[in-house]
Protein backbone atom coordinates (compact mmCIF):
# COMPACT_ATOMS: atom_id res chain seq x y z
CA UNK A 1 0.00 0.00 0.00
CA UNK A 2 1.34 3.36 -0.84
CA UNK A 3 2.08 6.55 1.17
CA UNK A 4 -1.18 8.19 -0.13
CA UNK A 5 -3.18 5.34 0.50
CA UNK A 6 -2.40 4.79 4.06
CA UNK A 7 -2.72 8.60 4.66
CA UNK A 8 -6.16 8.73 2.87
CA UNK A 9 -7.30 5.42 4.72
CA UNK A 10 -6.54 7.54 8.14
CA UNK A 11 -8.01 10.71 7.06
CA UNK A 12 -11.13 8.50 6.42
CA UNK A 13 -11.15 7.11 9.87
CA UNK A 14 -10.66 10.78 11.22
CA UNK A 15 -13.85 11.64 9.87
CA UNK A 16 -15.68 8.68 11.53
CA UNK A 17 -13.95 9.43 14.43
CA UNK A 18 -15.49 13.18 14.41
CA UNK A 19 -18.88 11.61 13.53
CA UNK A 20 -18.80 9.24 16.39
CA UNK A 21 -18.77 6.51 14.64
CA UNK A 22 -16.92 4.35 17.33
CA UNK A 23 -17.05 1.01 16.08
CA UNK A 24 -16.31 1.25 12.83
CA UNK A 25 -12.87 3.31 13.57
CA UNK A 26 -11.77 0.06 15.47
CA UNK A 27 -12.71 -1.97 13.24
CA UNK A 28 -11.01 -0.05 10.26
CA UNK A 29 -8.14 0.78 12.33
CA UNK A 30 -7.58 -2.49 13.72
CA UNK A 31 -6.77 -3.91 10.45
CA UNK A 32 -4.61 -1.42 9.48
CA UNK A 33 -2.16 -1.98 13.04
CA UNK A 34 -2.44 -5.71 12.20
CA UNK A 35 -0.35 -3.96 8.58
CA UNK A 36 1.21 -0.78 9.79
CA UNK A 37 2.73 -1.56 13.76
CA UNK A 38 4.94 1.66 13.85
CA UNK A 39 2.38 4.52 13.21
CA UNK A 40 1.64 6.09 16.33
CA UNK A 41 -1.57 8.10 15.01
CA UNK A 42 -3.12 4.32 14.85
CA UNK A 43 -2.58 3.94 18.25
CA UNK A 44 -3.79 7.10 18.84
CA UNK A 45 -6.82 6.79 17.00
CA UNK A 46 -7.50 3.40 18.38
CA UNK A 47 -7.39 4.06 22.08
CA UNK A 48 -9.98 7.42 21.20
CA UNK A 49 -12.12 5.37 19.59
CA UNK A 50 -11.98 2.94 22.76
CA UNK A 51 -12.50 5.96 24.80
CA UNK A 52 -15.36 7.09 22.84
CA UNK A 53 -17.14 3.52 23.81
CA UNK A 54 -15.91 4.17 27.73
CA UNK A 55 -13.44 1.42 27.08
CA UNK A 56 -10.94 3.10 29.68
CA UNK A 57 -8.60 0.35 30.36
CA UNK A 58 -8.15 -1.09 26.75
CA UNK A 59 -7.91 2.90 25.88
CA UNK A 60 -4.44 3.03 27.91
CA UNK A 61 -2.90 0.36 26.16
CA UNK A 62 -2.91 1.84 23.31
CA UNK A 63 -2.29 5.46 24.25
CA UNK A 64 0.49 3.92 26.13
CA UNK A 65 1.84 1.87 22.85
CA UNK A 66 1.60 5.34 20.86
CA UNK A 67 3.83 7.05 23.60
CA UNK A 68 6.24 4.56 22.80
CA UNK A 69 6.59 5.63 19.43
CA UNK A 70 6.29 9.16 19.62
CA UNK A 71 7.07 10.01 23.25
CA UNK A 72 7.17 13.83 22.32
CA UNK A 73 3.67 14.18 21.03
CA UNK A 74 1.29 16.24 24.02
CA UNK A 75 -1.63 15.22 22.48
CA UNK A 76 -1.36 11.43 23.58
CA UNK A 77 -0.45 12.01 26.55
CA UNK A 78 -3.50 14.58 27.32
CA UNK A 79 -6.04 11.58 25.67
CA UNK A 80 -4.35 9.25 27.88
CA UNK A 81 -4.54 10.97 31.21
CA UNK A 82 -8.34 11.78 30.35
CA UNK A 83 -9.35 7.73 30.40
CA UNK A 84 -7.06 7.99 33.63
CA UNK A 85 -9.40 10.56 35.23
CA UNK A 86 -12.40 8.46 33.56
CA UNK A 87 -11.26 5.46 35.99
CA UNK A 88 -10.63 7.90 38.46
CA UNK A 89 -6.58 7.36 38.98
CA UNK A 90 -6.26 11.13 39.12
CA UNK A 91 -2.68 10.81 40.44
CA UNK A 92 -1.29 9.18 37.08
CA UNK A 93 -3.54 12.07 35.10
CA UNK A 94 -1.71 14.52 36.61
CA UNK A 95 1.84 12.70 36.19
CA UNK A 96 1.00 12.49 31.99
CA UNK A 97 -0.50 16.17 31.93
CA UNK A 98 2.36 17.69 33.35
CA UNK A 99 4.36 15.60 31.02
CA UNK A 100 2.07 17.12 28.43
CA UNK A 101 2.56 20.72 29.69
CA UNK A 102 6.67 20.10 30.14
CA UNK A 103 6.15 19.83 26.37
CA UNK A 104 3.85 22.46 25.63
CA UNK A 105 3.09 24.88 28.09
CA UNK A 106 0.19 26.72 25.85
CA UNK A 107 -1.47 24.00 26.43
CA UNK A 108 -4.99 25.20 27.82
CA UNK A 109 -6.70 21.30 27.33
CA UNK A 110 -3.79 19.81 29.90
CA UNK A 111 -4.19 22.40 32.36
CA UNK A 112 -8.51 22.24 31.61
CA UNK A 113 -7.84 18.60 32.86
CA UNK A 114 -5.28 19.12 35.66
CA UNK A 115 -7.74 21.68 37.20
CA UNK A 116 -10.17 18.40 36.68
CA UNK A 117 -8.39 15.57 38.63
CA UNK A 118 -6.69 18.17 41.38
CA UNK A 119 -10.44 19.12 42.11
CA UNK A 120 -11.67 15.29 41.86
CA UNK A 121 -8.92 14.94 44.51
CA UNK A 122 -10.67 17.39 46.82
CA UNK A 123 -7.27 19.68 46.06
CA UNK A 124 -9.97 22.35 44.88
CA UNK A 125 -6.96 25.52 45.48
CA UNK A 126 -5.09 23.93 43.01
CA UNK A 127 -7.81 22.39 40.57
CA UNK A 128 -8.96 26.61 40.14
CA UNK A 129 -5.38 27.77 39.82
CA UNK A 130 -5.18 25.35 36.54
CA UNK A 131 -8.83 26.05 35.62
CA UNK A 132 -7.41 29.92 35.84
CA UNK A 133 -3.96 29.57 33.72
CA UNK A 134 -6.36 27.18 31.02
CA UNK A 135 -9.20 30.47 30.42
CA UNK A 136 -5.72 32.83 30.07
CA UNK A 137 -4.21 30.41 27.43
CA UNK A 138 -8.28 30.21 26.14
CA UNK A 139 -10.88 32.69 26.86
CA UNK A 140 -13.97 31.24 25.27
CA UNK A 141 -13.91 27.91 27.21
CA UNK A 142 -17.24 27.15 28.36
CA UNK A 143 -16.50 23.66 30.28
CA UNK A 144 -13.77 25.41 32.00
CA UNK A 145 -15.81 27.94 33.02
CA UNK A 146 -18.50 25.64 34.19
CA UNK A 147 -16.46 23.37 35.85
CA UNK A 148 -14.95 26.33 38.09
CA UNK A 149 -18.48 26.97 38.91
CA UNK A 150 -18.67 23.61 40.11
CA UNK A 151 -15.34 23.96 42.27
CA UNK A 152 -16.89 26.69 44.20
CA UNK A 153 -20.24 25.26 44.67
CA UNK A 154 -18.69 21.96 45.88
CA UNK A 155 -16.91 24.56 49.13
CA UNK A 156 -19.89 26.23 49.52
CA UNK A 157 -19.17 29.59 47.86
CA UNK A 158 -22.26 29.78 45.59
CA UNK A 159 -22.31 33.13 44.98
CA UNK A 160 -19.15 32.54 42.99
CA UNK A 161 -20.45 30.09 41.37
CA UNK A 162 -23.08 31.19 40.05
CA UNK A 163 -20.61 34.33 38.06
CA UNK A 164 -18.56 31.26 36.33
CA UNK A 165 -21.65 29.96 35.67
CA UNK A 166 -23.09 33.01 33.64
CA UNK A 167 -19.78 33.00 32.11
CA UNK A 168 -20.25 29.64 30.74
CA UNK A 169 -24.09 30.63 30.05
CA UNK A 170 -22.97 33.52 27.92
CA UNK A 171 -20.50 31.47 25.50
CA UNK A 172 -23.26 28.60 25.14
CA UNK A 173 -26.66 29.18 26.46
CA UNK A 174 -27.86 25.56 25.40
CA UNK A 175 -25.25 24.34 28.20
CA UNK A 176 -28.52 22.77 30.21
CA UNK A 177 -25.81 20.77 33.35
CA UNK A 178 -24.88 24.74 33.82
CA UNK A 179 -28.31 25.76 34.29
CA UNK A 180 -28.69 22.69 36.76
CA UNK A 181 -26.24 23.76 38.79
CA UNK A 182 -26.73 27.14 38.89
CA UNK A 183 -29.92 26.07 40.19
CA UNK A 184 -28.32 23.89 43.07
CA UNK A 185 -26.44 27.06 43.80
CA UNK A 186 -29.88 29.11 44.28
CA UNK A 187 -30.87 25.98 46.51
CA UNK A 188 -27.79 26.49 48.86
CA UNK A 189 -28.56 30.39 49.12
CA UNK A 190 -32.05 28.95 49.70
CA UNK A 191 -33.77 31.46 46.30
CA UNK A 192 -36.16 28.45 45.89
CA UNK A 193 -37.47 29.87 42.88
CA UNK A 194 -34.67 31.11 41.47
CA UNK A 195 -33.46 27.41 41.42
CA UNK A 196 -36.96 26.34 40.20
CA UNK A 197 -36.81 29.02 37.16
CA UNK A 198 -33.12 27.41 35.99
CA UNK A 199 -33.98 23.71 36.27
CA UNK A 200 -36.65 24.30 34.35
CA UNK A 201 -34.48 26.42 31.71
CA UNK A 202 -32.39 23.05 31.88
CA UNK A 203 -35.51 20.99 30.97
CA UNK A 204 -36.95 23.23 28.24
CA UNK A 205 -33.57 22.29 26.61
CA UNK A 206 -33.01 18.75 27.66
CA UNK A 207 -36.51 17.38 28.47
CA UNK A 208 -35.28 13.68 29.85
CA UNK A 209 -32.92 15.05 32.44
CA UNK A 210 -33.40 13.50 35.63
CA UNK A 211 -30.99 15.50 37.67
CA UNK A 212 -33.39 18.41 36.90
CA UNK A 213 -36.66 16.68 37.62
CA UNK A 214 -35.44 15.66 41.04
CA UNK A 215 -33.39 19.12 41.94
CA UNK A 216 -37.05 20.27 40.94
CA UNK A 217 -38.84 17.94 43.58
CA UNK A 218 -35.97 19.46 46.21
CA UNK A 219 -36.51 22.05 45.16
CA UNK A 220 -40.54 22.22 45.81
CA UNK A 221 -39.84 20.16 49.27
CA UNK A 222 -37.98 23.31 50.42
CA UNK A 223 -40.80 25.38 49.89
CA UNK A 224 -43.31 22.84 51.04
CA UNK A 225 -45.21 21.95 48.28
CA UNK A 226 -44.79 18.32 48.63
CA UNK A 227 -47.46 17.44 46.11
CA UNK A 228 -45.12 19.75 43.17
CA UNK A 229 -42.12 17.53 44.86
CA UNK A 230 -43.58 13.96 44.43
CA UNK A 231 -44.84 14.71 40.64
CA UNK A 232 -41.03 15.65 39.97
CA UNK A 233 -39.77 13.02 41.85
CA UNK A 234 -41.87 10.69 40.19
CA UNK A 235 -40.89 12.04 36.57
CA UNK A 236 -37.04 12.15 37.73
CA UNK A 237 -37.66 7.63 38.64
CA UNK A 238 -39.34 6.88 35.38
CA UNK A 239 -36.54 8.14 33.85
CA UNK A 240 -33.89 6.59 35.76
CA UNK A 241 -35.15 3.64 36.98
CA UNK A 242 -31.99 1.52 36.90
CA UNK A 243 -32.48 -0.85 39.41
CA UNK A 244 -36.21 -1.76 38.30
CA UNK A 245 -35.12 -2.19 34.72
CA UNK A 246 -32.81 -4.76 36.13
CA UNK A 247 -35.67 -6.75 37.91
CA UNK A 248 -34.47 -6.13 41.22
CA UNK A 249 -36.99 -6.64 44.17
CA UNK A 250 -36.67 -3.15 46.25
CA UNK A 251 -36.86 -2.97 49.97
CA UNK A 252 -37.42 1.20 51.27
CA UNK A 253 -36.76 1.89 54.14
CA UNK A 254 -37.38 5.13 56.20
CA UNK A 255 -35.11 6.69 58.68
CA UNK A 256 -36.62 9.08 61.48
CA UNK A 257 -35.96 11.97 59.12
CA UNK A 258 -38.19 11.15 56.70
CA UNK A 259 -41.54 13.45 55.31
CA UNK A 260 -44.26 11.51 55.91
CA UNK A 261 -45.12 12.37 52.31
CA UNK A 262 -42.49 10.78 51.06
CA UNK A 263 -43.76 7.25 52.74
CA UNK A 264 -46.84 8.26 51.24
CA UNK A 265 -45.52 8.62 47.33
CA UNK A 266 -43.16 5.32 48.04
CA UNK A 267 -45.94 3.04 48.60
CA UNK A 268 -48.29 5.24 45.57
CA UNK A 269 -45.16 4.40 43.40
CA UNK A 270 -43.55 0.97 44.49
CA UNK A 271 -46.05 -0.84 46.81
CA UNK A 272 -47.69 -2.79 44.44
CA UNK A 273 -44.32 -4.68 43.04
CA UNK A 274 -41.92 -4.10 45.91
CA UNK A 275 -41.60 -3.49 49.60
CA UNK A 276 -41.89 -0.04 51.53
CA UNK A 277 -41.90 -0.23 55.30
CA UNK A 278 -44.04 2.75 56.34
CA UNK A 279 -42.55 3.37 59.88
CA UNK A 280 -39.04 3.27 61.58
CA UNK A 281 -38.38 -0.24 62.43
CA UNK A 282 -34.80 -1.45 63.11
CA UNK A 283 -35.51 -4.98 62.70
CA UNK A 284 -36.71 -4.13 59.04
CA UNK A 285 -33.89 -2.07 58.64
CA UNK A 286 -31.03 -4.97 59.69
CA UNK A 287 -32.81 -7.59 57.45
CA UNK A 288 -32.83 -5.31 54.20
CA UNK A 289 -28.72 -4.79 55.05
CA UNK A 290 -28.94 -9.09 55.10
CA UNK A 291 -30.95 -9.57 52.50
CA UNK A 292 -29.93 -6.90 49.91
CA UNK A 293 -27.53 -7.50 46.95
CA UNK A 294 -26.88 -3.61 46.37
CA UNK A 295 -27.71 -0.68 49.00
CA UNK A 296 -28.45 2.96 47.92
CA UNK A 297 -28.84 5.57 50.58
CA UNK A 298 -29.02 8.75 50.65
CA UNK A 299 -25.94 11.24 50.62
CA UNK A 300 -27.44 12.89 53.89
CA UNK A 301 -26.89 10.35 56.35
CA UNK A 302 -23.24 9.78 57.39
CA UNK A 303 -24.63 7.08 60.13
CA UNK A 304 -26.59 5.16 57.23
CA UNK A 305 -23.45 4.52 55.03
CA UNK A 306 -21.12 3.72 57.53
CA UNK A 307 -23.82 0.90 59.31
CA UNK A 308 -23.95 -0.29 55.42
CA UNK A 309 -20.65 -0.18 54.73
CA UNK A 310 -20.24 -3.18 57.26
CA UNK A 311 -21.97 -5.39 55.12
CA UNK A 312 -19.37 -5.10 52.55
CA UNK A 313 -22.13 -5.31 49.45
CA UNK A 314 -21.89 -2.16 47.07
CA UNK A 315 -23.48 1.32 48.66
CA UNK A 316 -24.58 3.84 45.90
CA UNK A 317 -25.28 7.06 47.24
CA UNK A 318 -27.91 9.24 45.96
CA UNK A 319 -27.13 12.93 45.67
CA UNK A 320 -29.25 15.52 46.95
CA UNK A 321 -28.26 18.89 46.21
CA UNK A 322 -26.63 20.58 49.83
CA UNK A 323 -28.34 23.54 51.22
CA UNK A 324 -25.61 24.25 52.96
CA UNK A 325 -22.02 23.36 52.88
CA UNK A 326 -20.54 21.12 55.42
CA UNK A 327 -16.43 20.48 55.36
CA UNK A 328 -16.47 17.49 57.31
CA UNK A 329 -19.58 15.49 55.53
CA UNK A 330 -17.92 16.17 52.25
CA UNK A 331 -14.67 14.88 53.51
CA UNK A 332 -16.27 11.83 54.55
CA UNK A 333 -18.09 11.39 51.51
CA UNK A 334 -14.52 11.93 49.76
CA UNK A 335 -13.06 9.22 51.95
CA UNK A 336 -15.87 6.41 51.40
CA UNK A 337 -15.18 6.81 47.94
CA UNK A 338 -11.42 6.56 47.94
CA UNK A 339 -11.82 3.58 50.35
CA UNK A 340 -14.04 2.04 47.14
CA UNK A 341 -17.13 1.92 49.17
CA UNK A 342 -19.66 3.90 48.08
CA UNK A 343 -20.15 5.19 44.47
CA UNK A 344 -22.44 7.45 43.28
CA UNK A 345 -25.70 6.38 42.27
CA UNK A 346 -26.44 7.00 38.03
CA UNK A 347 -27.34 5.12 35.64
CA UNK A 348 -24.67 2.00 35.91
CA UNK A 349 -25.00 -0.93 38.14
CA UNK A 350 -21.90 -2.59 38.71
CA UNK A 351 -20.39 -5.08 41.49
CA UNK A 352 -17.23 -4.39 43.84
CA UNK A 353 -15.47 -5.57 46.48
CA UNK A 354 -14.19 -3.53 49.49
CA UNK A 355 -13.00 -4.26 52.71
CA UNK A 356 -16.03 -3.88 55.24
CA UNK A 357 -15.82 -1.09 57.80
CA UNK A 358 -16.69 -2.32 61.67
CA UNK A 359 -15.07 0.26 63.24
CA UNK A 360 -17.44 -1.09 66.68
CA UNK A 361 -14.89 -4.42 66.62
CA UNK A 362 -11.79 -3.00 65.54
CA UNK A 363 -11.96 -0.44 68.32
CA UNK A 364 -13.00 -3.27 71.09
CA UNK A 365 -10.07 -5.43 70.19
CA UNK A 366 -7.44 -2.35 70.59
CA UNK A 367 -9.02 -1.58 74.02
CA UNK A 368 -9.47 -5.06 74.80
CA UNK A 369 -5.29 -5.69 73.47
CA UNK A 370 -4.55 -2.67 75.96
CA UNK A 371 -4.84 -4.64 79.40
Amino acid sequence: MSDNTIHEKIINIINLFNKGDFDSVLKLNESLIKRYRNIPVLYNLQGAALAGNNQHDQAIEFYKKAIDFEPQNEEIYRNLSKSLIALEKFDDAIKYLETAISINNTNPDAYFNLGLAFSEKKLVETGIKNFNIALEQQKNFPECYYNLGNAHLNTGNSKEAIIYYNKALALNKYYYKVLNNKGVAYIQLHNFDEAIKHFNQALTIKSDYPEALSNLGIAFMEKKEFEKALEYFNQALKINENFIKNNFQLIVIPSIRTPKDIIKFANEYYGKDHLVINEVDKRAYLSALGLSKFIVVTCDSSSMISEAAITGKPIYVADIPATKDDYRFRRFISLFKELNIIRILDTNIENWDYERLDETNRVAKEIINKF
